[in-house]
């Protein structure tokens, strides 16, 4: 039996992996790859077992644990996607709709996190449920968070405070300029779970990864060609324009869209648990 432990929601989740003993490390965090020597990470892992199962949502890290004889394999990833399992199942509804977007951050990771951030509050603070960034927070709904706004992911209860109130996600992953992008986290399963379209900016591929993994990629309200851009400088205006494109929508059409793809949300909402509960056998088939 092994263990994950579910730091969101403060629960050990068991997997029965495979019925052999066996070792098992899961690296779903981006950090891993950027701040460790990962060749030599994997060479001491291969040196302390080699037998050792490397599971990991890089496919290069997959490809440099298999160079020094790791037994590896590329699969989603299950530390962001089980941030939210063990919550109720939220209404996916849009009766209570008054805001575009909403968004929190505490990091600035990348520079251009920044800058969006800047260019989303300048540009559509009217239309925003919550702002919160390092230096300020918008609230015109005075919602109770029950705590200081930092990470958008930290409580589910806390998020869905705000999230009832919004069209559609915004999320900025951690890294842009990342070899072992796209990256792909909590910041985007989290709407999945919110039964919300999101729109994504990290490295790029991101939606070709969703879909990989048998996601509906909201492509009947997101224009993605600002991911398939692989010049950073390019991507992030490309993006910056479907952003303003998207917020020129006019809420009472865009509640409309929700309504019509309902069953698109639902589906997302009830295949990121199919994925959760059925990824011993996910890694069985993966390579």
């Amino acid at each position: 039996m092994h263990y994950c432990y579910d730091f969101f929601s403060t629960q050990q989740i068991k997997f029965q992996l495979s019925n052999k003993k066996q070792n098992v490390i899961i690296v779903d965090e981006e950090d891993t790859y950027l701040k460790l020597d990962f060749k030599k990470f994997c060479v001491e892992l291969f040196q302390y077992d080699k037998n050792l199962l490397l599971l990991t949502n890089s496919s290069q890290a997959k490809e440099i644990a298999c160079t020094v004889g790791l037994n590896a394999k590329h699969t989603f990833s299950l530390t962001d996607a089980i941030c939210y399992h063990s919550i109720d199942n939220m209404p996916m509804e849009t009766t209570q709709i008054k805001f575009y977007s909403g968004v929190v951050y505490h990091d600035m990771n990348h520079s251009f996190r920044k800058e969006a951030m800047q260019f989303l509050y300048n540009n559509f603070e009217h239309k925003l449920v919550v702002f919160s960034d390092e230096n300020k927070t918008h609230n015109p709904m005075r919602l109770n968070f029950k705590g200081r706004i930092r990470h958008p992911m930290m409580n589910f209860q806390k998020d869905y405070v705000y999230a009832k109130h919004m069209a559609f996600g915004i999320a900025l992953e951690n890294y842009d300029k990342c070899e072992f992008g796209p990256t792909v986290t909590e910041k985007i399963y989290k709407y999945v779970h919110l039964k919300r379209p999101v729109i994504a900016y990290g490295a790029s591929g991101i939606r070709d990864y969703l879909a990989q993994w048998g996601f509906d990629t909201w492509d009947w309200l997101i224009d993605w060609d600002f991911d398939q851009e692989h010049d950073n400088g390019k991507r992030q205006e490309k993006f910056k324009k479907e952003l303003t494109r998207l917020f020129a929508i006019p809420l009472g059409e865009l509640k409309q869209i929700l309504d019509m793809h309902r069953d698109k949300l639902e589906y997302n909402a009830t295949h990121i648990q199919a994925l959760i509960n059925d990824y011993p056998n996910i890694i069985g088939m993966t390579k």
